[in-house]
């Protein structure tokens, strides 16, 4: 398929019209870089009839008048200043008295001069101006400020592709159906942006590592930590994918993203999200493997490693002696670390060392999601939903701050509030959370999962 299939629809039918109008008016494409403007424009000249039409294709350049300088005869000076209208009546000789028609691509690199002549053009000939216009990163001054009170002034932006354009153009590319998860995740890691799409699926790389997968159509499974070259443009949109998919707890959407961040060479932004996202998916044991401890400690990877080996095939044991090591040797993430441990310890089942580990924390309040779910497990232990429900309540006004850092975990605090109001016989509140939980379906998927891993750890502690 050529990669002209990501003209949008309607986007020709504007250029079709404003060659059929009597008295055309000024039409500008907009949008970012690699978004399909200069494409819109090299169909839109195929349009043209230059038996009534004189086409005349530009393209920006900085300077007075440079975007002009090769239409323009040799007996022309280019002015230095005023006397626009010997340049314009150029033009005009040049259509040879067919109606001028002017594709002028990146018309943000042009100068003012260079737009005022092509104003004077449209007035004094009814020449079509279809022009291009870069809207990001935009390097200097508006050239276009003159054409923009005319008379029927157009401004159309050229709009991404979506998700369905997105799965169409990747499947042929790939040479099979892609997965609804691939597709939303190069959708979501480009912007639907057919030049940031190009990069990703032209990628020999990324064709190696697609394969069938257990869902319908072809996915990312291993990929090397390299083979697609971003600008930081494109690296930012991708990191700013990432974050979003986390957030919502997209799995199935941010499992690709993820394996599209390492094949970018963007280890580092995943390196806390992904083996959390593997151990959600029930793949504990390549979580494991995922977990890597480089360069300078932080708190937010020992978390991540801690939460890797506690719902993992290491157990709780394992994460609580590195969090018990870590608090030692770093006083100032004590308190986080300890309460997460007696979390982990009351998930394992071992209430009365949970219960000490609370006891002795000190006050800190980003401490306290932790010891309140702590203290929540403990009582749904000992059955005492009413203490549960009230201690879940105080940990979810802190789980909601942290939507961003662990999006899991409010999800799941919210799984354990609807267990505790069911025992306490509060039965149309727990059915009134239940259905909100379950309204969005990464959350429920999360809080499913996680609980899943909870029930493991503490029937393995407990069969000992």
């Amino acid at each position: 398929m050529s990669w002209r299939f990501v003209v949008r629809d309607g986007l020709l039918d504007r250029v079709a019209a404003v060659l059929a109008a009597p008295r055309p008016r000024p039409l500008v494409f907009t949008g970012e870089t690699g978004i399909g403007r200069s494409t819109v424009l090299e169909l839109a000249a195929g349009l043209v009839d230059e038996r009534t039409d004189a086409l005349i294709p530009l393209r920006g350049a900085p300077g007075r008048l440079a975007t002009l300088r090769e239409h323009l005869p040799a007996d022309v000076r280019v002015p230095r200043a005023g006397r626009l209208g010997v340049v314009v009546a150029a033009l005009e000789r040049h259509a040879d008295g067919r109606r001028p028609v002017v594709l002028l691509d990146d018309a943000h690199l042009a100068d003012h001069a260079t737009v005022q002549v092509l104003r004077d053009l449209h007035v004094r000939t009814g020449a079509v101006l279809v022009l291009a216009l870069r809207t990001d990163r935009f390097p200097g001054a508006d050239p276009l400020d003159c054409l923009r009170y005319e008379p029927g002034f157009q401004r159309v932006e050229v709009p991404p592709m979506n998700l369905d354009e997105v799965t169409a153009l990747a499947s042929d590319v790939l040479g099979g159906a892609v997965s609804a998860a691939a597709a939303e995740a190069l959708r979501a890691v480009t912007g639907g942006n057919p030049a940031l799409l190009r990069r990703y699926l032209t990628a020999g790389a990324l064709r190696a590592a697609v394969s069938q997968g257990d869902s319908p159509g072809l996915s990312l499974g291993d990929v090397p930590h390299e083979g697609v070259e971003l600008d930081e443009h494109g690296r930012e949109r991708l990191r700013e994918a990432v974050r979003d998919a986390w957030r919502e707890l997209s799995l199935d959407v941010l499992d690709q993203a993820c394996r599209l961040a390492l094949l970018a060479g963007e280890e580092a932004a995943v390196s806390l999200v992904w083996p959390q996202v593997l151990l959600l998916r029930g793949n504990a044991r390549e979580a494991l493997a995922h977990v890597r401890v480089t360069g300078a400690p932080s708190e937010a990877g020992a978390l991540t490693r801690a939460f890797v080996l506690a719902f993992g095939p290491e157990g709780t044991d394992k994460a609580c002696v590195l969090l018990d090591d870590l608090a030692r040797a770093t006083p100032a993430w004590a308190p986080r670390l300890d309460a997460v441990r007696a979390w982990l310890l009351a998930v394992g089942g071992d209430t009365p060392e949970a219960r000490q580990v609370v006891a002795d924390l000190v006050p800190d309040r980003r401490a306290a999601v932790f010891a309140q779910a702590a203290l929540a497990t403990v009582a749904l232990a000992e059955n005492q939903p009413s203490q549960a429900v009230s201690a879940l309540r105080r940990a979810l006004t802190g789980a909601e701050r942290m939507r961003d850092e662990l999006p899991w975990l409010a999800p799941y605090l919210t799984a354990l509030l609807v267990d505790g109001l069911v025992l306490a016989g509060r039965l149309a509140e727990a059915t009134a959370t239940a259905a909100q939980l379950r309204a969005h379906a990464g959350h429920w998927e999360a809080a499913v999962s996680l609980g899943a891993c909870a029930e493991t750890v503490f029937q393995r502690v407990n069969s000992r």
